[in-house]
């Protein structure tokens, strides 16, 4: 007992622990206890135990993932068949799509801060799935049918009926997906620097690469217009934009940049953010207003601004989009959604808008409803 290093072992059981008490006497033959736990056989988690945990997290991952995919696809059918309207006269378009594939450009207007950010997550891989998607025009089916390319899963096939023979091969798709928020919460994101921000560069770069190389395959074509000095030039004010992303401002004009060079790439155009009613509205009915006013000045709706050019967007062009946003069809869906002529924007949330995207005073909500009637 006199030994300084000589230890006393107590064991006792506590919730269906084994405790070890040991203390150690000084040479003054104070006891300073030490505490220490070991876990029961009853508490440790056998192998089947932890491949079963496994196993259903893996399938709720496939499950959130077939959910998210799910939507993505629809979209990609429907701008597609859009397109395919639009062009199928068009013999120069059509054998582009068929060598370099599709290329549908992603405007995303969801913030990168609180459950937006994981919106974000779940959309840029919901986009990123649809590269294993291929299109083919078949003259000897009445309906859409989607099947898989092969038993071990490369990919799909989406044949889509067409009234005659387009002697056309698969025609790929090269998805792409640009995004900035744009309201309240962005304005949080950028002042408390959210990982969201950085996660959002990320989209914009990769997404950025992607163009990078359909563009490639497209100078390779016979569709590149005669002044190819412009097409080679094609996507530099895009990349300056991107290049020169500030986490600490919204950049709004890389998401001007994104749609004028799908538009002039021939590619489909998708614009969402939460609900797909007010943040987008503001978006398409300025997009509107500047093709309007492209076609109006004589100018080529796809011409893109030079590399030096400013991108302004003028005062005539805002009060269309206005008008547009007030009376037009945007303001439809909002009362189909909400049961009211109203976005859902109170004063407060107007002002942290870009300029760009501000509604008419007339169209928001006052502030106690906004938040007594919030729809999202």
């Amino acid at each position: 007992d006199d030994d300084v290093n000589s230890a006393i072992a107590l064991e006792s059981k506590s919730g269906g622990r084994k405790v070890t008490h040991t203390a150690k006497k000084d040479k003054k033959g104070m006891f300073f206890p030490k505490l220490s736990r070991q876990s029961s056989d009853t508490h440790l988690l056998t192998l089947g135990q932890l491949r079963e945990r496994f196993e259903s997290t893996k399938y709720q991952y496939y499950f959130r993932k077939s959910v998210c995919v799910s939507q993505s696809v629809t979209a990609l059918v429907t701008t597609f068949l859009a397109m395919l309207e639009l062009h199928e006269d068009d013999p120069s378009t059509l054998s582009q799509w068929s060598q370099i594939g599709f290329v549908i450009g992603w405007e995303s207007l969801i913030s990168s801060q609180g459950k937006e950010w994981r919106m974000l997550s779940d959309a840029w891989v919901a986009i990123k799935c649809l590269e294993r998607f291929s299109f083919q025009l078949d003259h000897t089916i009445s309906e859409i049918v989607l099947e898989e390319r092969s038993v071990d899963h490369e990919g799909y096939i989406i044949r889509i009926p067409t009234k005659q023979d387009m002697h056309l091969g698969l025609i790929a798709v090269t998805p792409v997906v640009f995004t900035q928020g744009i309201n309240e919460m962005q304005s949080l994101a950028n002042m408390v620097g959210s990982s969201g921000v950085e996660l959002q560069s990320t989209i914009n770069n990769a997404s950025f690469k992607s163009l990078q190389m359909y563009h490639a395959k497209y100078l390779k074509t016979s569709n590149v217009e005669s002044d190819s000095t412009a097409a080679h030039l094609l996507l530099d004010p895009l990349m300056a934009v991107v290049q020169s992303e500030n986490a600490a401002a919204k950049n709004t004009r890389i998401l001007l940049e994104a749609s004028d060079v799908v538009r002039r790439l021939r590619g489909g155009r998708v614009t969402y953010c939460k609900s797909g009613k007010d943040r987008t509205a503001m978006s398409v009915t300025l997009e509107q207003a500047r093709l309007l006013f492209k076609r109006v000045s004589g100018v080529n709706p796809l011409h893109l601004l030079g590399a030096t050019e400013q991108l302004n967007i003028g005062a005539e062009e805002l009060h269309a989009a206005n008008i547009m946003r007030e009376f037009g069809i945007r303001i439809e869906i909002a009362n189909k959604n909400v049961g009211r002529y109203k976005y859902s924007f109170n004063a407060i949330q107007r002002k942290m808008l870009p300029d760009i995207y501000r509604p008419p005073m007339s169209t928001i909500q006052d502030i106690v409803t906004s938040v007594t009637a919030r729809d999202s």
